[in-house]
């Protein structure tokens, strides 16, 4: 990206120590298990999740704790 110089200058990101965190409410808990015909999951994260399956398997909890995860 830098040789066609899209941007006038660099991009930055600055990381900063996480000073507090908040669970989200509880519809959005488990949401690929309690949605998974939605289109964006559908879409979206199934395919993304049968690729990292496919590619890192050992990386991954077995199946008895994914809840249905695998597409």
């Amino acid at each position: 990206m830098e040789k066609i110089k899209t941007y006038q200058a660099p991009i930055v990101t600055q990381v900063v120590p996480l000073t507090a965190f908040y669970a989200a409410e509880g519809y959005h808990q488990h949401y690929l298990v309690h949605n998974r015909n939605n289109p964006y999951i559908v879409y979206n994260d199934l395919p993304k999740l049968a690729q990292l399956h496919n590619r890192f398997p050992a990386l991954l909890k077995p199946q008895s704790q994914l809840a249905g995860l695998q597409p």
